[in-house]
């Protein structure tokens, strides 16, 4: 074996340029793929952490209806006691907070300017444990506070609909949850932005449940359109959420508790942005095994008289097989290492500098470092390399031994 890899070697340092570029190639290659899967990851990730801590929580429990008829018929998707399967939830040791959250639609007015909005309105007394950063959605003014519970946020494009600012006082016409018109004033406590959909800015307004809220505008009393819980760990959420799914339907409730991952637009460009890095990864794969197929193939057609003198003095195909797979193997693997150190280092350098393709939720967006990525970045290529250096290989060995030595 010593003697194989010694030859094997040899042949690699007799073809230096040739090793080179094609190291090259690999390095390149495989560096491209980390970085992107790390890029994917990266991305998900931060959108992840923005769902959980600015506006989703870990988990949320609504009726099964709830998209249905949430803010067109909350009758039929309301929550009469909360306080009971809030202490239900809180039996859990890994639930640590819960937040009331009651849906809202309808009419908002200042002076002779109004519009449509929708949006919600959240138990103040627990929004800073449920979501935490709740605060980053803000950029002008101040975030809800309890202090101030008759103080909402709203979109920017919604202020400038009303010609409104911080401070201004607002109508809100809307319905209670029996389906009464209803309405009452508010202020403009601060302007929100939403992060990469600013269509969505038009018309979000987000407030307290305060008294006014509850008996003036909702008459809901204690009853809530949704619970939003947060959990003392992120990976307990698939746990506690079957868990949670089991005993409503033992219990024959209409509800169900959904995780922070199975939002819409996350899964969706979840799904995107998987493909593309599937895509990258295909394309570098095949490019980088037709360079290590071509390299081997000219090496294999510069030695085919060689082959044929290993060949005359007794060794076997398989034999001629495992030489030329060794070079393949140090090639690869001397490059595959070497990529996956490149891929790594850019990694981190983005961990430090943070990558932004929008000014939203992608804003300086920090690539994860994954295992999971090294593996996939490293064998993949290497997999699809080893298909495409058996053809060179094989045709070195269909001349016979006679035909090898003559071979010009």
């Amino acid at each position: 074996m010593n003697t194989y890899l010694q030859i094997a070697w040899k042949n690699l340092i007799r073809s230096g340029r040739r090793t080179v570029v094609t190291l090259i190639a690999i390095v390149v290659g495989i560096a491209m793929m980390v970085f992107t899967n790390g890029f994917n990851a990266g991305m998900t990730s931060q959108w992840g952490s923005s769902l959980i801590n600015e506006t989703d929580g870990h988990v949320k429990i609504h009726h099964v209806d709830f998209y249905k008829f949430g803010i067109s018929d909350r009758e039929k998707v309301f929550i009469e006691n909360p306080d009971g399967l809030i202490a239900e939830l809180r039996k859990s040791s890994h639930v640590t907070a819960v937040m009331s959250r009651t849906a809202l639609a309808g009419l908002i007015g200042r002076d002779e300017n109004s519009t449509t909005f929708y949006g919600a309105v959240n138990d103040l007394a627990e929004i800073d444990a449920v979501l935490p950063d709740h605060g980053k959605l803000v950029v002008e003014g101040r975030p809800l506070s309890g202090e101030d519970p008759n103080g909402v946020l709203i979109g920017r494009g919604l202020a400038r609909s009303l010609a409104a600012g911080i401070g201004d006082e607002l109508v809100i016409l809307s319905s209670t949850i029996q389906g009464d018109q209803s309405s009452t004033l508010v202020h403009v406590r601060g302007l929100i932005r939403v992060k990469d959909n600013p269509q969505a800015e038009q018309s979000v307004l987000l407030g307290g449940l305060s008294d006014e809220m509850r008996i003036d505008l909702l008459d809901s009393g204690a009853g809530t359109t949704e619970l939003v819980v947060r959990l003392d760990a992120e990976q307990n959420v698939k746990q506690v959420v079957d868990s949670l799914n089991r005993s409503f339907a033992s219990q024959g409730a209409p509800w169900i508790a959904e995780p922070w991952y199975s939002n819409r637009e996350l899964s969706f460009l979840t799904a995107i942005f998987n493909g593309i890095g599937v895509t990258v990864t295909i394309v570098l794969s095949l490019i980088v095994s037709f360079i290590v197929s071509n390299a081997m193939l000219m090496s294999i057609f510069e030695r085919i008289r060689e082959v044929g003198s290993i060949r005359a003095i007794g060794a076997d195909k398989r034999q001629i097989y495992g030489l030329f797979y060794l070079e393949y193997l140090i090639m690869t693997s001397l490059g595959g290492l070497l990529g996956l150190v490149a891929g790594a280092l850019l990694i981190t350098l983005g961990q430090h500098t943070g990558i932004s393709f929008s000014d939203g939720i992608f804003a300086g967006v920090r690539p994860v470092l994954e295992i999971r990525n090294l593996l996939t970045s490293f064998l993949i290529p290497l997999a699809v390399a080893a298909g495409a250096v058996f053809f060179p290989v094989r045709s070195s060995c269909r001349m016979s031994v006679v035909d090898s030595l003559n071979y010009n």
